[in-house]
């Protein structure tokens, strides 16, 4: 089979909607991704991050039960993209939702959505910085 490369585009699209707190679109960005990725990392990558962005909508909407649950789901399918993705700041974004998960009443808060992680990239030199990508 053919190893069809993750399209940047989107996944930054996705990166921004994220940061922004529009966790269902980023959802919906990604999923698209993930339908069409051949590639295994890339696979566990984004379903990493689709299961993080399903954990944040369920916190913002109050469903603390399955926020906990996708949190706790999605930190090892991130854990594998450390290294295929090095722009991505995976290292610090796990570190913040391990940090997250540990809170007891972190989704039960009435400001959850203050202090939810948000996930950076590092750029090459040059290359534009769209807005939003950046966290």
């Amino acid at each position: 089979m053919k190893v069809v490369p993750l399209d940047n585009s989107a996944l930054a699209q996705g990166i921004g909607l994220f940061n922004r707190g529009e966790y269902f679109d980023a959802h919906e960005a990604w999923d698209g991704l993930w339908f069409r990725a051949t590639d295994s990392q890339d696979k566990r990558l984004l379903h990493g991050l689709i299961m993080a962005a399903g954990a944040f909508h369920h916190a913002k909407k109050g469903k603390c039960a399955g926020a906990a649950v996708l949190l706790a789901k999605c930190i090892p399918f991130l854990r594998r993209g450390v290294v295929s993705h090095p722009d991505l700041q995976l290292s610090d974004f796990i570190q913040a939702l391990e940090q997250l998960g540990s809170e007891k009443d972190w989704c039960s808060s009435g400001k959850v959505t203050q202090k939810l992680p948000r996930i950076t990239r590092e750029y090459a030199c040059c290359e534009p910085h769209a807005e939003g990508l950046i966290g």
